[in-house]
């Protein structure tokens, strides 16, 4: 769908470029291989609280945040920022005469990024906010306990009270001192779309170029156990949530996610789909059943295939035993092709839609998450080309390897204990 190019810089810097003369909206995309993955109990949250902050991209030449986000909102640059397990992300959108502007703004951040202690509070408290509202979510208890027992001895162990605890703590030389450490040329790259011509390119490879050369973080290996097949929260209520969660060795650039992802929407994308088939039109015992993955980007041993829901604690064993029932099937049969052409169909739709709406976001981080990983960037077309390349015999080889006893956890609450009879209709798996 779009060319680009991709140029290595003398500092270990990857930039990739995607020229586009159709529109003077330009993109500029900062992916960092950095996240929670990398935080010790000491700087939990710091990587939270230095994406809030350098989101005001101040520097010693342009020291006032304030000032910064001002200009960008009466510039209508508008700016979206998120971190991840094992990514920051900033993204840019602006018209091409402000080019010139952006380049300077982010460029001097990148490389003299100086916190500004006059919104610092303010910055402090905006993540203590975000961090109280997943405490006070009604799931909250529920979510800790199955992490704390699944990623024992790992950073995905820590709570959001432990890390809400830490950021009251924490100093504007902390988040500096996470700059100084983590923010150089080989741990993030640089993508940028639009109709940009050779002048700012070249101002930006300049600028760029005087990044920090240092090596890339590299994350520490974890071996994920399952300890317990099953997982329960105790609490008083009469209506349970049910999580089934497969630890599975996959990393997010391997072909096995296009099978794994035509595998889940088979499961769950839609009322039609095998489980809500029987679970909510047969059975009428849930109101949705989802289907999901996260697939590591650097250690198998953290992807994990989850199926969720919601029910009636007396109706508990029925819609596992139901779960069970049809995992069981797709591991011995083959799905009907009426399935896999209807979602082969979906791809298409997908496909087409992205054609007519145009919206480089997407392929730009796609291209951009490849790069930061070292993996080869896979087209547009040749992406879709993949997740549309599944057949009966894939998808029952990719049951059979997600969907085991082995590799399988139950995590479920409410007010009944049911373990021994969970593990009773889990053996018919």
């Amino acid at each position: 769908m779009y060319k680009y190019n991709i140029e290595t810089l003398k500092n270990g810097l990857k930039l990739i470029r995607i020229p586009n003369k159709e529109t003077n909206l330009i993109l500029l995309q900062i992916q960092m291989k950095l996240g929670h993955d990398l935080e010790t109990k000491k700087i939990l949250e710091c990587g939270h609280f230095i994406e809030h902050l350098f989101s005001t991209f101040t520097s010693s030449k342009y020291p006032d945040g304030k000032k910064n986000r001002e200009d960008m909102a009466f510039k209508n640059i508008i700016l979206d920022a998120e971190i991840q397990n094992k990514n920051i992300k900033f993204v840019l959108e602006f018209e091409k005469h402000n080019l010139e502007y952006v380049v300077d703004l982010v460029s001097n951040a990148l490389i003299d990024f100086s916190v500004d202690k006059n919104i610092f509070k303010q910055e402090q408290n905006a993540v203590i906010e975000e961090l109280n509202q997943i405490i006070k979510d009604v799931d909250y208890a529920f979510e800790t306990k199955i992490n704390k027992l699944l990623f024992k001895d790992h950073q995905r162990s820590y709570s959001e009270k432990i890390r809400l605890n830490n950021t009251k703590k924490l100093k504007p030389l902390d988040v500096q001192k996470y700059y100084t450490k983590y923010f150089t040329s080989k741990n993030y790259v640089i993508g940028i779309f639009g109709n940009i011509d050779n002048k700012h390119y070249k101002l930006l490879k300049t600028n760029m170029n005087k990044l920090k050369n240092k090596d890339s973080y590299k994350y520490s290996d974890y071996l994920l156990k399952i300890r317990d097949p099953i997982i329960f929260y105790n609490n008083k209520e009469r209506v349970s949530n049910l999580k089934f969660i497969f630890n599975i060795n996959s990393l997010l650039f391997e072909k096995e996610y296009y099978c794994i992802r035509g595998l889940l929407d088979i499961l769950t994308g839609d009322l039609n789909s095998l489980l809500l088939k029987v679970l909510r039109n047969e059975k009428g015992l849930v109101y949705y059943c989802n289907g999901d993955y996260e697939l590591d980007v650097y250690n198998k041993s953290l992807s994990l295939v989850t199926i969720t829901t919601l029910c009636n604690t007396n109706n508990l064993l029925k819609v596992i035993e139901y779960i069970i029932e049809v995992l069981h099937y797709i591991k011995t049969e083959y799905i009907h092709e009426k399935y896999i052409n209807t979602y082969k169909s979906l791809i298409k739709i997908q496909k087409q839609k992205e054609i007519f709406s145009k919206n480089p976001n997407d392929i730009l981080s796609n291209y951009c998450t490849n790069l930061l990983w070292n993996y080869p960037i896979v087209s547009f077309n040749n992406e879709y080309k993949n997740l549309g390349n599944i057949n009966k015999h894939l998808l029952k080889t990719q049951a059979n390897k997600i969907f085991k006893k082995s590799n399988m956890i139950i995590c479920y609450d409410g007010n009944k204990n049911m373990n021994k009879k969970i593990l009773d209709i889990v053996s018919r798996l």
